[in-house]
């Protein structure tokens, strides 16, 4: 027994079914076979060997269920079909001309998927199965059927090489037999059972496929361990082709060469087994694996033209063959298999006795202790013959290898009708045929900008992104050309700059592109991340820690998915941890920036992959993989609806499109039905599902007010910033007391205690005490009026403070950075230089660069704009505790955000004129206790008290300006830098200064 040759691997069609078929009609042609999947294509392939054949891909309008026939110059495909006036779907088998793969009107048509296909050796007949359980025996010239009804799914239908049988296998485990010439609701001539019951149809369970030998004389069927040869005539004592080495294995596919000599199957663990159809011997058993995994086979047959040899399809799409499978079986082979069979698996007394030690020491002469006994030893011939199994090869270990980056929101590159990006803004779909090759632009929002076609015959753009202000496309490195860059700038306001292209340095080629509002960033193969500016400026050049899986992008911020560490099992199939890297990108003084980068680890369900991440309508970054989840404001991973029990079948897909908060919090996504990705052709409509967090009891009233304020509470923390939330807060309140109103019906006092603690106002905590009341809940009443009057004022604003300190204060925080609570050395040794009311306001300038840049986006829409506290005598203090508005609830938001150093200084009283100032400018909202004002500006309006750091500026302010073109905060930062740099005896000459001249 030996193993054949496997060539290597090459794509086709998507992940699922795939259907190889031969031509019936057994005319010479230059095509070989075909082969049909999910996508809605058929392609032709030529009569190479698999590693240079070349396929030309054909279209069967609209989805293929993977089941095809071919006779000649007809093919026939199993398809859904959509009707153009109603725009209803349905199942029909057509029949298709081999040239120009026009289509005629369907032959048959069904109410679920077509499963498998068979046509006769004159073309006469068309049988057809189908998920429905029903089988249609066709007459191919006048269109007339017979229907056949089965107790289960219809797996495989054969008709015999004479054109007088039809043999079909069910999900239910049987083989059955027909008459060709059956009437509607006819019985089988015979049945008998195979297999156990096949719940469904999928690529995780045995496809039961059948074959006929050439003569017709035999029907082979898969079994557990190998295949059984049935007679034509009859069902009884059929005989067993079992493997050794896959006793234990349910086979799946199995087809007989055109010669008539041999006979192959694969098992569902991919061990190909190929026997000699007359003898039953194993001629050659080989184990298909990939990747360090061994994959399921969907199809198999032998190639029309080349010699022992066996093409076949995996689940997981790809095409492979296995070459040098079959030897001749002389007779001295077969006498020793034979010899060895008996010898093995004859009784149970011969079995004892070959292997009995003593009788083996006795032949040769020795005794029971090995001692010599002068016995002769007997010729070679007349020993006994003492089996030894075989030591099958060990496969080499092949580690996991790291999955292959993609683009989300796109299709397979290898279909020739693909989508390159659907995502919020719009469409991009690339036609790639032997007519044209093309690329359609299309927005969601037509007034946007119209549709647009590219001409892709040259450029060969495989790659793109768009958003409603920029359109890019990206080649890939080939033979011929370099990879290239081309842009599409549709707000560019002179017509030099609308479009643009790069091409990338040799062995460089594009792997992805994102778009933000102001850049355009490339990673590569060299893990290069290259941001260009939105007019074609090259910006930043990073190099990426690790192969960059996937990437997106919005606003300034740019995410990349990387693998973290190493792999790991929990079922057959490798787990990587992987990590989203969040740079901040900006047009410039990026690099003065303490940190541009964020990372956070995935969460991914178990024995999952990453399938989509990108950014939600209002900026949160979201995965999908089974369930969609959106990363919230302190890094924690939330997941907000599962699409696994969506699905009508295993087989089925969603392909997400975007993440909706406001208004309403939806998903939008295409529903593939037998497909992984969408198909061009079908054009199916996106649809919408609200967010579903999965609460426990998703059923009851209890559990649904829950997740519903679940979710007010997300949507509060990503839209807390806007101006116009009142709305959200309308619903999070309405949510609350929904749940309270539960509580208090059920007369579970405590859980509605617990609820007041989520009251962010005196006005719900009121409405909690009056129902409380009203449904005669007294004690409740006080408890409720305790928490509201310890918490409500500190659950209303400190929601708010930790937003505007965490996430509000840079856009590249994908989760809420500490506020830093180490300086400078030098830092430290200049406020022990200055005298102690002085060295409180220099600490405070020089400290405010760290800690009130935490706060600088949500008071200015420039990140870049400097703001400071006031250091003059009579501003006053923003932090101190005003005892007619403040208590000490307000008093600990702030402690929380500053460190103790901080806040024993900023608690220092000041003058009395300070507090009245501040009454007469201070406004309703508690917020606005944060008043900031330039130093310009306070200096005309009243007295200043200056440090010695700001007589020092003030002197040396326009030489310094003059070295120095930037924002004024970057300006400030090298004033106060310049400062430290003075001498001891420099900076105390200044603080006397100060001293004196306010004196």
């Amino acid at each position: 027994m030996s193993a054949g040759e496997f060539s290597e691997p090459r794509l086709l069609h998507s992940p699922g079914f795939i259907d190889l078929c031969l031509n019936k009609a057994q005319e010479t042609s230059s095509t070989a076979f075909l082969s049909s999947g999910t996508d809605g294509d058929v392609w032709l392939w030529n009569e190479d060997p698999l590693e240079d054949a070349e396929y030309e891909p054909k279209s069967a309008l609209g989805r293929t269920h993977h089941s095809i026939a071919w006779h000649g110059e007809n093919v026939y495909v199993g398809h859904t079909l959509t009707d153009t006036r109603t725009g209803v779907e349905k199942a029909v088998v057509s029949r298709f001309t081999l040239t120009d793969f026009t289509s005629s009107t369907p032959i048959a048509s069904f109410s679920l998927d077509v499963t498998s296909l068979d046509i006769s050796s004159d073309s006469t007949v068309l049988a057809a199965g189908a998920i429905d359980h029903v089988v249609k025996v066709i007459q191919v010239g006048s269109g007339d059927y017979a229907r056949l009804e089965c107790e289960g799914q219809i797996m495989c239908v054969r008709i015999d090489p004479k054109g007088e049988l039809l043999a079909t296998s069910i999900s239910d485990g049987t083989l059955r037999m027909y008459p060709l010439s059956v009437e509607t609701g006819g019985s089988p001539l015979r049945m008998t059972r195979i297999a156990s019951r096949i719940p469904d149809i999928d690529v995780t369970q045995s496809r039961l496929e059948i074959c006929w030998t050439v003569d017709g004389s035999y029907l082979f069927a898969v079994v557990l361990g190998g295949i059984k040869r049935f007679k034509r005539e009859a069902f009884e004592d059929p005989t067993s082709f079992i493997s050794p080495s896959a006793v234990t294995e349910m086979f799946s596919t199995c087809c007989t060469s055109s010669c008539g000599k041999f006979v192959a199957a694969s098992s569902m663990a991919g061990t190909i087994c190929v026997w000699d159809v007359e003898s039953g011997n194993v001629l050659s058993t080989s184990k298909y694996v990939r990747n360090g995994e061994a994959k399921i086979i969907t199809s198999m047959l032998w190639h029309p033209i080349l010699e022992a040899t066996l093409v076949f399809a995996d689940s997981e799409e790809h095409i492979c063959s296995l070459s040098k499978c079959t030897k001749e079986v002389n007779s001295a082979q077969e006498k020793a298999s034979s010899d060895r069979g008996k010898l093995i698996f004859d009784s149970d007394d011969d079995s004892k006795l070959s292997t009995d030690l003593g009788a083996i020491k006795r032949s040769y002469g020795f005794g029971e202790e090995g001692e010599h006994i002068g016995k002769r030893s007997p010729p070679p011939d007349e020993r006994p013959f003492v089996p030894v199994k075989a030591l099958e090869p060990i496969a080499p270990y092949e580690p996991p290898k790291v999955p292959k980056p993609f683009v989300s929101g796109s299709s397979p590159v290898h279909l020739s009708q693909r989508y390159l990006k659907w995502n919020q803004f719009g469409v991009v779909t690339s036609y790639s045929t032997n007519e044209e090759n093309t690329i359609e632009i299309r927005w969601h929002d037509a007034s946007v900008h119209s549709d647009m076609v590219i001409d892709n015959t040259t450029s060969r753009y495989s790659i793109a992104d768009l958003s409603n202000e920029m359109i890019a496309l990206a080649s890939q490195l080939d033979i011929d050309s370099a990879s290239e860059l081309r842009v599409h700038c549709i707000n560019a306001w002179d017509a030099g700059s609308r479009e643009w292209t790069v091409q990338l340095p040799s062995g460089e080629s594009v792997d992805n592109i994102s778009i933000g509002n102001c850049f355009v960033a490339v990673s590569t193969t060299l893990r290069f991340i290259r941001v260009f500016s939105h007019a074609g400026t090259q910006i930043m050049l990073i190099s990426h820690p690790g192969p960059v899986l996937t990437m997106c992008a919005a606003g300034k911020l740019l995410t990349t998915v990387a693998l973290n560490g190493g792999y790991f099992f929990e079922d057959d199939k490798p787990q990587f941890n992987m990590s989203a890297n969040t740079y901040e990108v900006t047009a410039s003084g990026w690099f003065k920036r303490e940190s541009i980068s964020q990372s956070v680890s995935l969460a991914l369900s178990p024995n999952a992959i990453l399938e989509w991440i990108g950014y939600s309508k209002g900026g949160m970054l979201c995965t999908m993989d089974s369930c969609v989840r959106v990363l919230t404001a302190n890094g924690v991973w939330v997941p907000i609806h599962s699409f696994a029990s969506s699905l009508k079948s295993v087989s089925d897909h969603v392909f997400l499109i975007s993440v909706v908060e406001h208004p309403r919090a939806e998903l939008r996504y295409v529903y593939c039905k037998g497909t992984h990705y969408p198909l061009v052709a079908s054009r199916l409509v996106p649809l919408v599902v609200p967010w579903t967090v999965p609460f426990c009891n998703p059923e009851s009233e209890k559990s649904q007010l829950e997740a519903s304020l679940f979710r007010s509470e997300l949507l509060r923390c990503a839209f807390e910033r806007i101006a116009d939330n009142s709305q959200l807060r309308a619903d999070y309140a309405k949510d609350v007391m929904r749940l309270f109103a539960l509580a208090c019906k059920a007369d579970r006092e405590c859980r509605a205690a617990e609820l007041a603690l989520y009251a962010h106002g005196a006005n719900i905590i009121q409405s909690m005490c009056n129902f409380a009341a009203k449904t005669r809940h007294p004690l409740l009443v006080e408890k409720v009026a305790q928490i509201g009057r310890n918490n409500t004022q500190l659950v209303e604003t400190r929601p708010a403070m930790e937003r505007r300190t965490a996430d509000e204060n840079s856009e590249g925080n994908i989760a809420p950075k500490p506020v830093s609570r180490h300086f400078h050395s030098a830092k430290r040794k200049l406020h022990e230089e200055e005298e102690e009311h002085g060295g409180a306001v220099n600490d405070q300038e020089e400290e405010e660069p760290v800690t009130v840049s935490r706060l600088e986006t949500s008071l200015d829409s420039e990140p870049s704009s400097f703001i400071y506290f006031s250091a003059t005598k009579t501003a006053p203090n923003p932090f101190k505790r005003k005892l007619g508005t403040m208590n000490d609830s307000d008093e600990n938001i702030f402690d929380s955000l500053l460190s103790p150093a901080t806040k024993t200084r900023l608690h220092t009283p000041l003058s009395e004129s300070n507090n009245s100032k501040k009454s007469q400018n201070e406004v309703t909202s508690r917020q606005s206790l944060l008043t900031f004002s330039a130093p310009k500006s306070q200096t005309n309006k009243m007295t200043q008290r200056k440090s010695g750091f700001e007589l020092w500026l003030s002197s040396m302010e326009t030489e310094l300006r003059s070295q120095h073109e930037g924002t004024d905060e970057e300006f400030m930062k090298m004033a106060i830098c310049q400062f430290r740099k003075l001498a001891a005896d420099e900076k105390k000459r200044w603080n006397e200064m100060a001293r004196s001249s306010t004196a």
